[in-house]
């Protein structure tokens, strides 16, 4: 029991509730390596409708379709911890099977400057992520 600011007693929550998210998420480039690009949605699970949806988002120059990849993660999952918040379930979907299995570390990541967006990819300290494709 706790009081609220009028005095009253209160029962806490045993739990606070956690939220499912489920994000998908793509990138390419237009040739590769060329123009980047980057496409991510999320919504909470069971919903029809996405809280937050990015369509085809220039990323620049001389990028390759893996590093239009990492970006469009790394958009992706700074946008839900901003909008959604933290202590969430992800469920994170892409096409690419190279980035998800270099992310849940299943592959090793050898290009450099992928390695730099593969550190910078998830803050796992809030969010509890699931990957597939």
């Amino acid at each position: 029991m706790t009081e609220d600011w009028f005095g009253i007693e209160k029962e806490l929550p045993e739990k606070v509730e956690i939220k499912n998210i489920v994000l998908m998420f793509d990138g390419g480039a237009k040739p590769n390596p060329g123009e980047g690009y980057g496409s991510y949605s999320f919504k909470e699970k069971g919903e029809n409708w996405d809280i937050y949806r990015k369509i085809e988002e220039p990323y620049g120059d001389n990028i390759t379709s893996p590093q239009a990849e990492y970006t469009a993660i790394t958009k992706a999952c700074k946008s839900v911890k901003k909008l959604v918040g933290t202590g969430i379930n992800l469920e994170i979907y892409g096409d690419c099977e190279l980035v998800i299995k270099q992310v849940t570390g299943e592959y090793r990541v050898k290009d450099t400057r992928l390695k730099e967006m593969n550190r910078e990819k998830i803050d796992r300290d809030d969010v509890v992520a699931k990957f597939g494709h």
